[in-house]
């Protein structure tokens, strides 16, 4: 296991000297730790110390956590590079596929089996000979076919990400010279034995055949009624030509293999029929045989000349199910292209992914015809060596950058020494974090904001410049670490149930609107997929840093994505919106048209801010939709950037027309001052509610009258000193609210003198109800 061990002599270019801390034992030659809970650290008196990182403190590492530990914060860009060449990263990759092991085949094993492929082509073989000999051909082909595609790919696959760590940290690349070449000679070495089990004439008969378009075929022939009917027979036929065509065009066996191909169909739909199946496979087989000689036409009519092409060899699977296997579990390519690659190649940059081939021109037609990447460019034969030529043109089309993630980018360090981002960078942070997430950055047009790495990519491209100040996983741990454990710890039980509906002065009232319930969606027990957060600490941590800088976005549709993936999670956004409707009653002059309640005409306030999200706001165009309805969306929650913004003042006086199935909206959690604003209002409400009940009944009981005033007096003193808008402090605003509530004074004034005015002393000091114009004590004697 020493290849996954950081290396001692590793250049550690511009990150030398950078402060990690660690854990040692007492001592002055003790090994040093990355966590105070390494299983190689028994001592009882662990110190923890602050040094730099040099070659000497490589040195030290304990060979455990110089494989596995963590000697700077994840996600750092310190831990991004200590990630890159440690472990299973540039240090593993430099020590694998860089010689001939124990997997690989033996030069005299590929030139028997090439010789067996290229005997199998011939007819003049007999028959008897080729069974006793077909277990021979069939590991033959399974080496053309899987073995040795495969291995080239692995081998490929590891030279590029050992190249792809050296070109984010140029200064490695003399350091790991040697061993990039023995990588480079040995990938070469795979790709010319399996040259040698390519036909190239194969190949050339598929670029014929690529050239001849298809021709819709006859099926009136007698012969063909074992198929079924005309019509029947007719697509049989065409099935047959477009699976010969794509057998041949697809493959690296040419014609060999094309019998199979255009008998499969037809088989399938003969089923168990005998009569008339030998006539009809002597049919198709002429069918074939004219394309065959087609074909060869077409290959004897083509230029000799031959022309060179780039390639762009693919570093990643784009097609992975469409694509056959016939060409290797690992390939990245169709068997043609791969066999244009190896047989064709004369130069080739396996670390930048790109190669020079020198091809028939009818395989040049078809390389450049194809919709797909695989051809880049043509160049011009000028008799240079072809490596210097390659060499050339990636310099010129494929610059290389002065290094991505450098300290600056991405670390602990001081603001002000905080280097500008690059697309480099950013490319690098996609494949490190994994994630679309928001970051906050400044640059001096824009100051101080809050982008998603999308937009990011988009204003790197076209100029902007701007310094990346921290990402979700990059906040004061002091602030975020206590959030963490009180979500991950939170009782789920103690949470308000969704369908309660407390009453205005309850403790709980308007809490599904508030920016503490958001958080709630984070405690739940499936929060982060069929995980919660105790199970997935680093994820909550993940999410609860993307809520806390989403937060202090002003407009929340510019962290959402249109097609791409969301810089959100589903769980982040429901922390940010709340799906229940606002109720503005009390704001409200007049009657609420949803609750049939007289209004107070409070002012808004704060409130007048809260923004409001639907898909239209526009009754004209048809019915608003939240983020959530399926009506409009695929049910995942999140904002489209086409969606409508409002406030809560324009909802109090517009005309909408709402979805009745999601509510038509989607409301921005209340802050804690919006929420107790909204909160007392509905108070007050409800106070006015109860008074003008009593009020309407005309004569109201003594008790009813006494608990009124016991309760709503001293609070509604209190409830008149109320500003509506803290932040502002608006005269008119705060003399409204007074007004309103000295108007419900008011009536619990009025209230008690229409009782005093139905009540009359009995003549010993008490007060009695007069009911039906005879008073009580009378009624009783």
């Amino acid at each position: 296991m020493t290849d996954l061990v950081l290396p001692a002599g590793l250049p550690l270019g511009p990150f030398e000297g950078s402060h990690i801390q660690v854990f040692a034992a007492k001592g002055k030659n003790s090994r040093l730790h990355a966590s105070e809970t390494c299983s190689q650290l028994r001592s009882s008196d662990v110190r923890t110390l602050a040094i730099g990182l040099e070659r000497a403190t490589v040195e030290r590492m304990c060979r455990q956590c110089a494989m596995w530990g963590a000697w700077a914060r994840p996600g750092s860009a310190l831990g991004i590079f200590l990630d890159q060449v440690g472990g299973l990263g540039l240090a593993y990759q430099l020590s694998h596929y860089a010689s001939p092991d124990e997997d690989d085949f033996p030069a005299e094993e590929v030139v028997a089996a090439a010789r067996l492929l290229r005997a199998e082509q011939e007819d003049d073989e007999d028959k008897d000979e080729d069974e006793d000999r077909w277990q021979e051909r069939y590991e033959a082909r399974q080496m053309r076919d899987s073995h040795l595609p495969d291995r080239l790919w692995s081998a490929a696959k590891s030279l590029h990400q050992a190249w792809m760590v050296i070109e984010r940290y140029p200064w490695l690349e003399p350091w790991a010279h040697d061993a990039l070449a023995d990588k480079v000679a040995y990938v070469e070495g795979l790709r010319r034995d399996l040259a040698q089990l390519i036909d190239q004439e194969a190949l050339l008969e598929a670029s014929a055949v690529y050239a001849l378009p298809s021709s819709s075929l006859s099926a009136g022939d007698p012969v063909y009624r074992v198929l079924g009917d005309e019509r029947t027979a007719r697509q049989i036929l065409d099935d047959m030509q477009r699976d010969w065509r794509k057998a041949v065009i697809s493959g690296w066996a040419g014609f060999s293999a094309s019998r199979y191909s255009s008998h499969e169909r037809v088989r399938h739909a003969l089923g168990r029929k005998r009569k008339g199946v030998t006539e009809v496979y002597a049919a198709i087989d002429v069918l074939v045989t004219g394309w065959i000689d087609e074909a060869r036409q077409q290959m004897a009519a083509s230029a000799p000349d031959q022309r060179l092409i780039v390639l762009a060899i693919p570093a990643e699977d784009s097609d992975p199910h469409r694509r056959s296997r016939y060409g290797g579990w690992e390939s990245l390519l169709w068997p043609w292209q791969l066999g244009v690659l190896c047989c064709h190649a004369v130069a080739v940059d396996w670390a930048r992914r790109r190669a020079l081939v020198r091809v028939p021109d009818l395989v040049a037609q078809r390389l450049l015809a194809e919709e797909t990447d695989f051809a880049v460019a043509e160049l011009e034969d000028l008799g240079r060596g072809y490596g210097d030529v390659l060499a050339e043109w990636i310099d010129e089309h494929m610059p290389r950058s002065d290094g991505v993630l450098l300290p600056g980018v991405l670390d602990d360090g001081p603001v002000a020494e905080r280097r500008p981002l690059t697309t480099a960078d950013i490319v690098a942070l996609r494949s490190e974090r994994d994630d679309e997430g928001i970051y906050v950055v400044f640059s001096p047009s824009g100051g101080f904001e809050a982008v998603p790495l999308q937009v990011l990519a988009e204003r790197c491209a076209s100029g902007w410049r701007g310094a990346l100040v921290a990402g979700a996983d990059d906040l004061p741990a002091a602030l975020m670490t206590p959030w963490v454990e009180q979500v991950a710890g939170a009782d789920t039980e103690s949470s308000p149930a969704s369908w309660a509906r407390p009453e205005p002065g309850d403790e709980d009232f308007g809490f599904r609107l508030s920016a503490l319930a958001g958080e709630k969606a984070l405690e739940g027990p499936y929060a982060f997929g069929f995980q919660s957060a105790a199970d997935s600490p680093r994820e909550a941590s993940r999410c609860l840093g993307l809520l806390a800088i989403a937060r202090g976005v002003h407009d929340l549709r510019t962290l959402a994505q249109r097609y791409d993936r969301q810089a959100l999670p589903p769980v982040v956004w429901e922390a940010l919106l709340a799906f229940d409707r606002l109720d503005l009653t009390p704001f409200r002059a007049t009657e609420s048209r949803r609750t049939r309640t007289p209004g107070l005409g409070l002012p808004l306030g704060v409130l007048a801010y809260v923004q409001i999200y639907t898909s239209n706001s526009d009754p004209d165009y048809g019915k608003g939709h939240a983020a959530s309805c399926r009506h409009v969306r695929d049910g995942s929650v999140a904002l489209h950037p086409e969606d409508d913004l409002i406030t809560a003042a324009d909802l109090m006086g517009g005309q909408f027309d709402w979805c009745s199935k999601c509510g038509g909206y989607a409301v921005r959690r209340l802050t804690d001052v919006q929420l107790a604003h909204y909160r007392v209002a509905h108070r007050l409400q409800h106070i006015n509610d109860e008074i003008s009940s009593g009020m309407a009944h005309g004569r109201a009981e003594a008790d009813e009258v006494t608990r009124l005033l016991a309760e709503f007096g001293e609070e509604l003193t209190r409830l008149a000193g109320w500003d509506p808008d803290p932040t502002q402090r608006l005269y008119h605003e705060q003399d409204r609210w007074r007004q309103a509530v000295r108007g419900v004074e008011e009536n619990l004034q009025r209230l008690v003198r229409q009782r005093e005015a139905d009540c009359a002393d009995d003549g010993r000091g008490r007060v009695l109800p007069i009911k039906s114009g005879r008073r009580i004590s009378e009624r009783k004697e």
